[in-house]
């Protein structure tokens, strides 16, 4: 008897606090458009002080991924560490609607991760984050045992080669996942979510694509950095030569798929700026419905589809979570 899939998702447990603001806000406060910057505790505390009206929804990459996946009814994990306090059971509880397992790691010494979200009047988000936080406490050591089974997916972001906090590339959780993982039949989506995280980690990332069993899932400015170039025709043919499949969206222009043999490319249809609430979880709402489709056996570009509506519906809503109705 053929097994239902089962899906898990590794990477950081946080609480994201959303509220807008202006250009000079996050000039004034030294936080790059677009992107993430990484702070201490103090600097982190005193943004949130200055949030106004700030909305709490739970976050993280792979949580969102996995909550996406949950809601179009497949079996998913999800693995991470909080805190011992009420940000830590809010994200525990942001599980439930979605009949996702949290496969949890609890720390006292640590408080649950929150990622503040900078929302500008043009829809664009920027995050502000801290790694002395307990989602960086997880461990390769807390990594399932898994059986060897094409039924079996793993989906993992660029935040695990920076857990737990001040480990070496090698000792990471990234890594622990494609020694452990990397080499079997179990597929492995890797997810190209912080360019800042990225730029440390790239020789590790680059690792990945040794492994026959690994697809690069981000966007067309992270996959530039992953192989350090500024053209797109270039960044294209290093993923070629890797020999590894490559799901690259790019906003408006569409999604691409790139292949060993070949490139395609998937249009979307326009989406009017007065129905884009936030951009917070497109990519990560867009690669649960492709890993849900490539795991119900759905090919390659019905997959992109499937993907490009689960995050045309999340740019209409607030969070990175879809509604559940």
């Amino acid at each position: 008897m053929t097994t239902q899939p089962h899906i898990t998702c590794i990477g950081i447990a946080t609480v994201d606090v959303i509220t807008e603001v202006s250009k000079d806000f996050l000039k004034a406060h030294d936080i790059p458009f677009g992107a993430t910057a990484l702070v201490d505790a103090h600097k982190l505390g005193y943004l949130l002080e200055s949030m106004q009206h700030p909305q709490l929804t739970c976050g993280g990459s792979s949580a969102n991924v996995a909550c996406g996946l949950g809601l179009q009814g497949l079996r998913t994990d999800f693995l991470g560490s909080i805190g011992s306090d009420t940000y830590g059971t809010v994200f525990r509880n942001g599980f439930k609607p979605y009949h996702v397992e949290f496969r949890a790691i609890v720390t006292h010494d640590h408080p649950t991760s929150t990622c503040l979200c900078f929302v500008t009047p043009d829809k664009e988000r920027s995050f502000a984050a801290s790694m002395s936080t307990a989602g960086y406490v997880l461990s390769p050591h807390d990594l399932p045992a898994l059986p060897d089974s094409d039924n079996e997916f793993i989906c993992i972001e660029t935040n695990t080669t920076a857990m737990p906090q001040g480990c070496s590339l090698e000792e990471s959780v990234f890594s622990g996942v494609l020694i452990k993982y990397g080499h079997t039949n179990i597929r492995i989506f890797v997810g190209l979510n912080d360019r800042e995280v990225m730029e440390t980690s790239r020789s590790l990332m680059r690792d990945a694509l040794t492994c026959p069993n690994v697809t690069i899932m981000g966007n067309l400015g992270e996959l530039l950095v992953l192989f350090d170039v500024h053209d797109m025709a270039i960044a294209f043919q290093k993923a070629q030569e890797s020999g590894r499949d490559f799901i690259i969206t790019n906003g408006a222009d569409g999604v691409y798929i790139i292949t060993r043999h070949n490139i395609e490319h998937i249009p979307v249809e326009p989406i009017s700026a007065n129905e884009i609430v936030d951009t917070i979880g497109a990519g990560d709402q867009f690669a649960a419905g492709f890993i849900g489709a490539i795991a119900q056996n759905k090919s390659m570009r019905e997959a992109v589809q499937a993907g490009i509506e689960a995050a045309t519906r999340i740019l209409k809503e607030v969070g990175g979570r879809p509604a559940v109705e």
